[in-house]
């Protein structure tokens, strides 16, 4: 029913009405309880929304005398939206790629910037709101031929610094939602062969991996905020989520898989040297609980935006969800221990990937 609903859309404010309409209805009937079929639902309903944006922006360029698109192209997710682990409340992180021949290639820049900037326009308002970190398509840096693509990911890879690691792992995460899955395709390929002809980069990937600990203190009580309007509430986001998210990555880099979604990294890891089955099977389980955790953040509208912090309120720390928490935190900090003991078995010559 919403699929269609999207589907028949003709302009960013009815988009943008569906929205605002589905978010009540879901937040009455949560699927705590069933915290996978939470999370798939969620997010085909976010992919739909972003191509019925994709696609009535097209529409609007049409309108303008721009024409159609000159090239062939991808508009791609990374973050929760590329691992298709969006919450209610999920940013906009986006990218493009698009591949023209060269005496197009004027014209192309000149369209797809056009492009980007309504597909954003339409996307904040549906209530998206830009990534902080301006990992959006509207940003140049983002947006790219497939050639420069293929350029700056050689760069990254031979820049050893902080933040050219943090958007190789950024990358991982790409998902084609809209346009020629093939582009995306041909770049994670290019990734994966860099990634293997280079393993010095394994040191800096698993300083940014392990950069955020979980959120538990010395005595293994939950770390809660102690000041400001959300003083007891616990950091799901950044305290069980993120680890999980990060250690998981990694390994899957590691194993050259292709997956982007966690629990899809995480089966291909149950037959691998990384992670015993036991173990997998464990953080699958704490993974599921984390979704849930999420789902019951504190979420908010401010300007229009749906945003969130993140963080499970006072109130919804019950004694069950308190449990559950510490249940993902023991499995991070599991995960965590894990990755460590792979890097030095990896550097000593004792596994090879």
């Amino acid at each position: 029913m919403i699929h269609s609903k999207i589907i028949q859309a003709g302009s960013y404010e009815e988009l943008a009405a569906i929205r605002d309409d589905w978010t009540k209805q879901i937040q009455q009937s949560r699927l705590a309880e069933h915290p996978l079929a939470w999370n798939e639902h969620l997010n085909e309903v976010h992919d739909s929304i972003i191509r019925r944006t994709l696609f009535l922006s097209e529409s609007k360029l049409l309108e303008k005398g721009e024409g159609f698109a000159p090239c062939s192209y991808a508009y791609i997710l990374f973050g929760s939206g590329g691992r298709k682990e969006q919450t209610l409340w999920s940013d906009q992180d986006s990218g493009l790629v698009y591949a023209p021949a060269e005496e197009d290639k004027e014209r192309a820049e000149h369209y797809f910037a056009s492009f980007a900037e309504k597909v954003t326009e339409g996307l904040e308002t549906a209530g998206y709101p830009p990534c902080d970190g301006k990992v959006i398509s509207s940003n140049a840096f983002w947006r790219r031929t497939i050639g420069e693509w293929r350029q700056q990911l050689e760069q990254w890879t031979q820049n050893s610094d902080w933040e050219a690691n943090r958007y190789l792992l950024i990358f991982a995460d790409m998902r084609c939602v809209y346009g020629d899955s093939f582009l995306t395709e041909s770049l994670r390929k290019f990734f994966y062969q860099l990634l293997n002809n280079r393993p010095s980069l394994l040191q800096g990937l698993v300083n940014n991996t392990l950069h955020r600990k979980v959120a538990t203190g010395f005595f293994g009580q939950l770390i809660r905020e102690k000041y400001g309007h959300e003083a007891g509430s616990v950091d799901v986001k950044y305290g069980t989520y993120i680890p999980l998210v990060n250690g998981v990555r990694l390994l899957a880099l590691l194993q050259n898989s292709k997956e982007t979604a966690t629990l899809a990294r995480l089966n291909t890891l149950k037959s691998s040297q990384l992670l015993s089955p036991a173990l997998a099977d464990e953080l699958q389980d704490a993974f599921q609980l984390t979704l849930k955790h999420r789902s019951i953040s504190t979420g908010f509208i401010a300007e229009g935006y749906y945003s969130t912090s993140g963080k499970v309120p006072p109130r919804m720390l019950t004694k069950s969800v308190r449990k559950e928490i510490k249940i993902a935190v023991k499995a991070g900090k599991q995960l965590q221990q894990q990755v460590e003991s792979v890097i030095k078995a990896f550097e000593n010559g004792r596994i090879s990937v």
